[in-house]
């Protein structure tokens, strides 16, 4: 048991220290559209990176959420603002989300040099890679 954790761990770590992507699928409800302060976010990019705090360290998570690799600690999810900017972006889902509609997402955060550098979103009904 331990060992096939430490190699899922391994195997996670390794995916994340090169190019390419990893996906994870989040739903989006209330308590990912304010911040630990109470206050309402309306950025897209908050409100991803509002999900995997509450993910991550509050322990808040839905039946739709999965895990990702990555943004388990708050500087790497902090970088979650800068790399959505240049992402694929979704007038209809950030218009949505801004009503407070709740919405299951896919996720996929592109890497270089096991770095984010661009994070894009789609219905999670819905397919292709956003990566390319």
């Amino acid at each position: 048991m331990i060992s096939a954790l430490l190699m899922s761990v391994g195997l996670a770590t390794s995916a994340i220290q090169s190019d390419g992507s990893f996906g994870y699928r989040a739903e989006i409800v209330t308590d990912d559209m304010v911040n630990s302060n109470g206050e309402r976010l309306e950025d897209l990019a908050a409100i991803l990176q509002q999900d995997r705090a509450n993910y991550h360290r509050f322990d808040i998570r839905q039946d739709g959420d999965e895990t990702d690799p990555f943004f388990d600690d708050f500087q790497t999810r902090a970088r979650m603002q800068v790399v959505y900017k240049p992402g694929p972006r979704d007038a209809e889902i950030e218009s949505l989300l801004a009503f407070g509609a709740i919405i299951r997402l896919d996720v996929e955060v592109c890497l270089r040099n096991g770095r984010p550098v661009q994070i894009g979103i789609r219905y999670s009904d819905t397919d292709g890679t956003i990566c390319g």
